[in-house]
């Protein structure tokens, strides 16, 4: 008789495939604790958020970067709007008299902070709207809910004088929400409401129903630093696992925006560098302590010859980052790697008055630059220090007289440093905060850059006209007085026109008549193509002229005129004939 066979899940392939799947259901389940949805837009800029919100489609999130904007937004439809960093993202009311947010159907706001307005966040007459992982606070109504089916959760009401507003048949649901330090907390009119493990403290007129069992009264959350807008809890805040559902590592959730399974998970940016002592290889770095509950310790973050990520310094310590639980390291036998130094390359010049702005590539390696100039072609008797920019004015200068400029980069001995807290899931804050500490006095420069010369000059900015565009029609065709076209007329006039009398006659009487021109190309889209096409001629004499030297320049203007005379000939010869 056959043995029996066994179930296929009993069997070795079985087993296997049974763990993978479950697996993969730990995986989706776990995904779905998952901060913030992938962003579909981002906004860069005050402006361009509306314009979004606007083109956006049912489903989509429109994300805004860390940063303050004043705006007054309308959202649409089944659409998010979330902040990339809830402590740094910042929403302000442009128009006080409108509110910072209002709200559509289906339409959720997270991860936001929300502060100086009238209102806050309005709906009127939606249905599913949430808002949730947000901070609100200095308004004078934080959430103002109208004849609307509106969600609370997870959110920081603080400092406001009014936290929540609802009336006309709204049905209001706010859960694992802090309402603190208001002049009112709530205030309902014919409102159905659910109310679940909220805080509420110290704010100076109590509505909230005292029959909710579930929430917490009179405790203070025990915010990291609210004046600083870290919402996050301090070790012992009554709002820590006091909140319904979970958090994302599946433990009670938290009251307050850093609780919930949409939460960031992102700690509270390290602030108060400061190095305290330093040596040719030596460097002692302290910090101020992040005390949200949940933070295990700080990574240091260093670089010997660079400024912001990768940090990829060495020291007797280890190799960055140096993990560790005190607020101070001293980092000792500093790496210092050999640099080889390049000329700075693709120098430009701008004039202004008694000015030019000079900019040019930056240098691997280079710490800092010099920029040497003076009014004779290879000789610079005066050098200034740029530091580690690669934009530099010189200023007090003498309009029309030509100056000669060169630039240096240089290598001095400096740490650059950032901290970062840790939490207890490995999560780390952002790397926002860079202090510089320069070990040796000792410079190592390297070759100079080639010579480029410009006349300062008096410009006129044209009322028609942005400020980038004082440099007439070619800078209003080609849009920007950097464009290397303009740089070849500006050097052509600089060489050419304003050396002799007849140059700089024409030259007074380009300026006499160019403005009121260079406005309306500027002010006419259409024109611009035909703005450039015109000047082809001109670019192309200015870059054959700067391009080539003065006998190739004399044999050219011979031929030209010789060409134009057998033409004219030629012409004489055929009417004859």
């Amino acid at each position: 008789m056959p043995p029996e066979k066994k179930p296929y899940l009993f069997t070795r392939p079985g087993r296997i495939q049974l763990i993978l799947l479950f697996l993969f259901g730990l995986v989706f389940l776990y995904s779905n604790h998952l901060f913030a949805a992938t962003c579909t837009e981002t906004a860069t800029d005050a402006a361009s958020i509306q314009t979004l919100i606007d083109e956006a489609e049912s489903g989509d999130v429109v994300c805004i970067p860390a940063g303050t904007y004043q705006v007054n937004l309308n959202l649409k439809a089944s659409i998010t709007l979330q902040g990339l960093e809830l402590a740094r993202t910042f929403l302000e009311s442009a128009t006080e008299t409108s509110p910072i947010i209002t709200g559509a159907t289906s339409a959720i706001v997270q991860n936001l902070t929300i502060q100086n307005g009238g209102i806050g966040i309005f709906a009127h007459t939606i249905s599913n709207f949430t808002i949730q992982n947000v901070i609100i606070s200095d308004t004078t109504i934080a959430v103002d809910g109208d004849n609307s089916t509106l969600t609370v959760s997870n959110v920081v009401l603080n400092e406001n004088t009014t936290a929540i507003i609802s009336r006309n048949t709204s049905n209001l649901t706010v859960r694992n929400t802090v309402i603190s330090n208001n002049t009112t907390d709530i205030s309902l009119t014919n409102t159905t409401q659910t109310f679940t493990n909220n805080l509420l403290y110290t704010n100076q007129n109590d509505n909230y129903p005292t029959s909710d069992t579930s929430s917490v009264f009179d405790e203070s959350p025990l915010f990291v630093n609210s004046a600083s807008n870290d919402y996050h809890l301090k070790t012992g805040s009554p709002a820590i696992d006091a909140g319904s559902g979970n958090d994302q590592d599946l433990s009670t959730a938290d009251i307050g925006a850093y609780g919930g399974n949409g939460a960031e998970v992102t700690p509270f940016p390290v602030s108060g560098l400061t190095v305290t002592a330093q040596g040719a290889d030596t460097v002692t770095l302290a910090w101020t302590a992040n005390n949200a509950y949940n933070i295990a310790g700080y990574k240091v973050y260093f670089d010997i010859d660079n400024s912001g990520e990768p940090y990829a310094g060495t020291a007797a310590e280890g190799a960055s980052p140096v993990s560790l639980t005190l607020l101070s390291l001293q980092l000792t036998s500093l790496v210092i790697a050999p640099v080889i130094l390049t000329a700075p390359t693709g120098l430009t010049t701008v004039p202004g008055d008694e000015t030019l702005l000079v900019s040019w590539e930056s240098v691997p390696g280079a710490t800092g630059y010099q920029v040497s100039y003076g009014t004779t072609s290879g000789s610079y008797p005066t050098t200034v220090d740029a530091g580690s920019s690669v934009i530099h004015q010189i200023t007090g200068l003498t309009n029309g007289v030509e100056i000669f400029i060169t630039v240096t980069a240089y290598f001095q001995p400096t740490v650059y440093l950032a901290v970062a807290a840790v939490d207890t899931d490995d999560n780390e804050s952002p790397l926002v905060n860079e202090i510089a500490a320069v070990l040796s006095d000792d410079i190592t420069t390297g070759p100079v850059s080639s010579e480029v010369s410009d006349f300062p000059e008096e410009s006129v900015i044209f009322p028609d006209l942005k400020d980038e565009y004082n440099c007439f029609i070619a800078t209003a065709a080609y849009g920007s007085s950097m464009a290397p076209q303009v740089v070849w007329l500006r050097k052509f006039r600089n060489h050419f026109l304003l050396t002799n009398s007849p140059g700089r006659r024409f030259v007074a009487m380009y300026y006499q008549l160019s403005p009121d021109a260079a406005a309306f190309i500027n002010a006419h889209d259409w024109l611009k193509p035909v703005a450039r096409t015109g000047l082809y001629p001109a670019i192309g004499l200015a870059w054959f002229c700067l391009k080539t030297g003065p006998a190739l320049k004399i044999f050219s203007a011979f031929f030209v005129f010789g060409l134009f005379m057998t033409l004219k000939r030629f012409s004489r010869m055929k009417q004859c004939g």
